[in-house]
């Protein structure tokens, strides 16, 4: 079996001592496009948040409250669940959980005797930007698609 050493792979980044010094970079398009989803997730919470508060405020107080609770109910409910929810869900989930443990393995079975690593990138990536390698899988050392 290899082990991982900058001899037996001199694309990887380990035993790299440029790498050992570096720092990201947060001001990069990658970062900035992983950050994209806060824009809308962050919002998204709150607005949640206000319908749950505005839904137990109508419970526990007559006052004044915009909402006809019993229809805020249903609806809300309408989006969790189904009334055929036990007939539907049995089946779905006697085949699915199978398939979500057997699934992955269908395709990553050959990856068992291989050894991963991290390698750089080449251009247009900045330094520092490395992928998840393997070397040495059950049918040689790369199956390639395509």
């Amino acid at each position: 079996m290899t082990t991982l050493s900058a001899t037996a792979f001199p694309q990887a980044v380990y035993g790299n001592t440029t790498y050992e010094q570096f720092h990201p970079s947060w001001d990069t398009w990658p970062v900035m496009v992983a950050v994209i989803p806060l824009v809308y997730m962050i919002p998204t919470v709150f607005v949640i948040a206000r319908i749950i508060h505005v839904y137990c405020q109508s419970l526990f107080s007559r006052k004044n409250v915009p909402i006809n609770q019993h229809i805020f109910l249903v609806l809300s409910l309408a989006q969790v669940m189904e009334m055929k929810l036990s007939q539907i869900n049995g089946p779905v989930l006697a085949a699915s959980i199978p398939l979500a443990l057997i699934y992955p393995m269908c395709f990553t079975f050959f990856l068992i005797p291989a050894v991963g690593y991290c390698r750089q990138l080449g251009g247009p990536y900045p330094f520092g930007s490395v992928s998840i390698y393997y070397s040495g899988g059950a049918f040689g050392n790369v199956i390639r698609y395509g």
